[in-house]
């Protein structure tokens, strides 16, 4: 891999795209994946490059990186590693049958959105809630509305919590953004809305994935 001194890509912290410096180049051995030889489980290791990168706007540090064979800077093939970003995708290995648990539809309006949190946040809202009435429906919510589609989420065990505080929080987050809701957001605001986004994609569609996994492997012990 041919280290870039300088590169141009999206920042995640300002969330422009602009140059940044090479700061360092880590690299550390890890577990890359786990195969099957003759019935036995073997782990495999592989070199993982970390690489910090300087934003020349904010200043901001921007990690990224990758195994060894899959990452190539030139064709911006590497993984983001630090800020957390957009990002929903699950690495190929943890997948079931090598099958995205997460509608594609969702993850790439995600992926088109997220920049917008620190630039327009009300337009991020907006949006946001889009995803969320795609969950919806992708589950076949019923209710008219975003916040009673939500609550039928709620009621099917597919969300957590059972208190009236859920549903006060259900309820504002299907007005936010939204022209009658009498107030603009700012960019705290669309962070928790981007945490509890990232929570109902969790609870719906990652940790029932896990769970089957881990059934899986515990019944092959």
């Amino acid at each position: 891999m041919n280290e870039q001194q300088t590169k141009i890509f999206r920042c995640f912290n300002c969330g422009n795209e602009t140059k940044q410096s090479l700061i360092s180049n880590h690299i550390s051995s890890i577990l890359y994946d786990e195969v099957t030889i003759d019935g036995k489980n073997e782990s495999i290791n592989n070199n993982f490059h970390y690489l910090s990168y300087e934003c020349s706007t904010c200043s901001g540090l921007n990690i990224i990186g990758g195994f060894e064979n899959e990452i190539d800077l030139e064709l911006n093939n590497y993984k983001r590693l630090f800020p957390v970003g957009y990002n929903l995708r699950i690495p190929d290995h943890q997948l079931i049958a090598k099958k995205q648990p997460i509608p594609e539809e969702i993850i790439n309006i995600y992926e088109e959105i997220w920049f917008l949190r620190k630039q327009v946040p009300n337009a991020f809202a907006n949006q946001i809630r889009k995803c969320l009435e795609m969950i919806c429906n992708n589950k076949k919510a019923k209710g008219k509305t975003l916040n009673d589609k939500l609550k039928d989420l709620k009621n099917q065990g597919l969300l957590p919590g059972t208190n009236e505080e859920l549903v006060k929080i259900i309820r504002e987050v299907g007005n936010l953004g939204s022209h009658d809701s009498g107030r603009d957001l700012d960019i705290w605001d669309v962070e928790l809305l981007d945490e509890f986004f990232k929570t109902v994609v969790d609870y719906i569609y990652v940790i029932p994935m896990k769970m089957k996994i881990l059934n899986n492997r515990l019944k092959s012990k």
